[in-house]
This record gives structure tokens, sequence and C-alpha cells, in this order.
């Protein structure tokens, strides 16, 4: 398998409300997560 790694994603609507403000996220290899 292999790792998933997010540094600094931002997401806006069209409007300019945040969604997402600097996320940042590592899961390594083995690891188990749930993103609801």
């Amino acid at each position: 398998m292999g790792a998933v790694k997010l540094d600094g994603l931002d997401l806006r609507y069209p409007d300019g409300t945040h969604a997402v403000r600097d996320l940042s996220l590592a899961v390594d290899d083995g690891e188990f997560m749930v993103l609801l």
C-alpha cells in the first residue's frame, strides 16, 4: 500500500465562504482512518 498526505488544503465556495482552511493530514501505511 502507500500513504496519504495533505498539506495546506483550502476549499472555498464561489461566494468566498471557506469550507476547509489550511487542512494538513498524514495517514501512513498500515493506519486506518475514516473521514466524515
